[in-house]
């Protein structure tokens, strides 16, 4: 089951990072990476360069929980 949303279908409904999907020049080494999110202006992965050529995006997983050491 694949979880990618379609930029076309829905956009995040808040600012932050989100794992996107890009197709570049190359279609069969399309690319993933973390972009940062932001209502109105779209996806950025860094700071004023915005990425157009997004096709799917996910929320960003929990992060690993530290793991209780027993002594």
């Amino acid at each position: 089951m694949s979880n990618w949303i379609n930029v076309k279908d829905f956009l995040p409904d808040k600012d932050g990072q989100y794992i996107v999907y890009c197709l570049f020049a190359v279609p069969d080494e399309p690319l993933v990476t973390i972009a940062r999110y932001n209502h109105g202006f779209g996806f950025s992965a860094l700071p004023l360069v915005w990425l157009e050529a997004i096709t799917h995006w996910i929320p960003l997983p929990e992060p690993p929980r530290k793991k209780k050491v027993s002594t």
